[in-house]
């Protein structure tokens, strides 16, 4: 007997399926407490050599040491994904050596121009949740105790003097803590930077915030999905060298004639700190002289500070000298200024002191602004006096219109505007897709009726209750011609209890049908070319569908509709031969995102693959079956059929007028009426 004739009670399978799906659960469950043991292992025996660092002024992410991972670190392992030969041989992996492996990286972050450093991940947290540590995750996203993170973060920081790092935890969610469907999903914070151990509470603080935003946007989206477990807390910890700024050099011409800025000519180290005594107590004559500030040198606190200064010490500086609050510039020829550092108390402390860092060759140098605004005019073509914005370089006309920006600013992060240069033609962003601005010339408007079938019993979840389930018995279709009436055709009524299945087979049908028309017709459909025509053609001087000249009038074409014959207008021979109809035909359903696509897509069987836009995991926007697209017209009609019907005259509703002859059917069907739907069982 063959095996395409034997009968297998669907009951039977369904219950190998559930099994198979258990059994890929243990062997997922032993597969990670494995690994798991192997990685505490090889905690205690891993190190790094890091004699080999070079010095860079940015991050080092070229290489990671990855830990307990036998996949990337952004695909879940699911165990319904696991295949049968993996669930076969999936014994634990004992005599393999400790699971460390490189893992190269070829995104780096912006600014790694040189060599990169390796970066180390230090696994603080995979298994079973002590929740003794993490509490009220779910909720407030608070961790009580942050000694195993603080640790590591801690220990790094020891032993490079600046690390950047970000958080990665992997959850479990479920749409009920009962229920056997759970996913699991990655959520990584941004890297941060630390140079000092004070800062580590506050930037743990702003990347737990962040994590619990991308929490919630999950779970807004995600249609009820609830935290079920953590899984793994996670610390990517990466050597960073800030940049710092040390002896004198001549500044560029071009910031020299600004006459804003003082370029102390030191021959140490130390031009943070005399840009700064230079800011605070400004000499007439010479300011560029450290005589006119070595009397006031005892004044700034640095300790704990080394010199050359670097730009991550700024805060530190602060808070060791509360009356100076400290902004520190980038400048580069082309791009021009960029805030590098902007304190919080800006403007708010006794002393507001603005710093210009260059880069030249392989030395830096701080200088003193004494004129903000006047170096920034260079960079506007008003005449009068403007006001400029220290954290996003923004101009204004007044003083007044400047503070009633400042508290706005702060809330975000250190931007500029940058506007493109109207000369460069790479700057301007053209339109040149011309072909598809001409629109289908059909579009099949569609509409269900549904019985409402009461359930035989209840079922709640949390505060929904299924009481009765809605099945299509009927719909309507009509497919209308844009462009010549003639090939418009009538509504279309089924009616049957697989009006849902019987829905897109149907109007595959059609599509097909409507597309090989069109192509006939564009071989044999003969233009109509009249004398008005004639000399619009010849009049023209630019291409109707891209909108340039003409160079050759040789290049001018004849553009005509292959439905009609009518004659669109003079184009390129290119812009002619592209400019084709779409081969997707609009299906427009109102409310299709709310109730007629859960119809559609749960009772489709065919062999097209269904793409959709999803809103949530739900809803749709709009989704394709083979060549139909289905969209919903109350996404930009935003009313109900009823609103819309009473909103057309009864001269405007053509349609309704050649099918119902008779005024008093007219009547009936222009509006909207109730509906015994609780009757109508099937």
């Amino acid at each position: 007997m063959s095996l395409g004739k034997i009968l297998v009670d669907r009951s039977y399978v369904v219950g190998l399926q559930n099994e198979i799906v258990d059994l890929k659960r243990q062997v997922a469950a032993l597969q990670q407490e494995n690994r798991r043991l192997t990685t505490q292992d090889s905690l205690l025996e891993a190190s790094m050599d890091v004699s080999d660092y070079e010095q860079t002024d940015s991050l080092a992410a070229d290489s990671f040491l990855e830990i307990n991972s036998s996949a990337p670190a952004s695909t879940p392992q699911d165990p319904r994904d696991l295949s049968d030969s993996q669930l076969q041989t999936s014994e634990p992996a004992t005599s393999q050596s400790p699971n460390l492996k490189r893992k190269r990286e070829n995104n780096s972050p912006v600014g790694s121009a040189k060599k990169k450093k390796i970066s180390i991940s230090n696994l603080v947290y995979c298994g079973p949740l002590d929740r003794s540590k993490f509490c009220c995750w779910r909720e407030t996203f608070a961790i009580e105790d942050r000694s195993d993170i603080r640790g590591k973060i801690l220990e790094q920081l020891e032993r490079h003097k600046g690390i950047k790092f970000q958080l990665v935890l992997q959850y479990e969610y479920c749409k009920q803590p009962d229920d056997e469907k759970t996913i699991t999903m990655y959520h990584t914070s941004k890297l941060r930077e630390v140079v000092n151990d004070f800062q580590i509470d506050e930037v743990l603080d702003l990347v737990v915030e962040e994590i619990k935003d991308k929490i919630e946007r999950f779970q807004g989206k995600g249609s009820g999905w609830v935290i079920l477990d953590i899984i793994k807390v996670e610390v990517n910890i990466a050597a960073y060298l800030p940049l710092q700024g040390s002896s004198y050099f001549s500044i560029p011409k071009v910031l020299k004639n600004t006459k804003s800025i003082i370029n102390v000519k030191n021959e140490d180290n130390k031009c943070f700190q005399w840009c700064v005594l230079a800011a605070i107590h400004p000499s007439k004559k010479n300011a560029h002289r450290i005589t006119k500030y070595k009397k006031f040198e005892e004044e700034l606190n640095f300790t704990g500070i080394k010199f050359p200064f670097k730009i991550s010490d700024a805060p530190k500086f602060e808070s060791q000298n509360e009356t100076i609050s400290v902004n520190i510039y980038e400048y580069d020829p082309e791009d021009g200024l960029r805030p590098s550092y902007v304190s919080k108390d800006m403007l708010l402390r006794e002393h507001n002191v603005d710093l210009l860092h260059i880069t030249k060759e392989d030395n830096s140098h701080y200088c003193c602004i004494k004129n903000f605004n006047k170096l920034m005019h260079r960079y506007n073509k008003h005449e009068h006096k403007i006001h400029f914005c220290r954290r996003c370089l923004h101009g204004f006309s007044a003083e007044k219109l400047l503070v009633e920006h400042l508290p706005r600013c702060k809330q975000g992060q250190i931007r500029i505007t940058t506007l493109p240069d109207p000369l460069k033609q790479e700057h301007i962003l053209k339109y040149k897709d011309y072909r598809k601005q001409l629109k289908c010339p059909f579009t099949i408007y569609l509409d269900f009726e549904a019985g409402l079938e009461d359930l035989d019993t209840v079922q709640s979840q949390k505060s929904v209750h299924h009481v009765q389930l809605h099945t299509a018995y009927s719909y309507c279709y009509k497919i209308h011609c844009s462009e010549d009436p003639q090939y418009s055709k009538d509504c279309f009524i089924y009616v049957g209890d697989d009006a849902a299945k019987h829905v897109v087979a149907k109007l595959e049908e059609e599509v097909e049908s409507l597309l090989t028309m069109m192509q006939q017709n564009r071989d044999i459909q003969k233009m109509i070319f009249t004398d008005e025509d004639l000399e619009k053609f010849n009049e023209s001087q630019s291409c109707h569908i891209c909108n340039q000249p003409f160079e050759q009038e040789t290049d001018k074409r004849k553009d005509h509709s292959h439905l009609s014959g009518r004659f669109r207008g003079a184009g390129h021979n290119d812009c002619n031969m592209n400019y084709q109809y779409p081969t997707m035909i609009p299906v427009v359903v109102h409310n299709l995102r709310g109730y007629d696509s859960h119809l559609i897509i749960k009772e489709y069987r065919g062999q097209s693959e269904i793409k959709c836009v999803p809103n949530t995991i739900e809803k749709y926007l709009s989704f394709s079956i083979g060549k139909l697209k289905f969209i919903d017209s109350y996404q930009f009609l935003s009313a109900s059929l009823d609103d819309l019907a009473r909103s057309l005259g009864p001269d405007q509703m053509y349609n309704l007028r050649d099918r119902f002859k008779k005024q008093q059917q007219f009547d009936l069907v222009s509006r909207k009426v109730v509906f015994p739907y609780k009757f109508i069982k099937n």
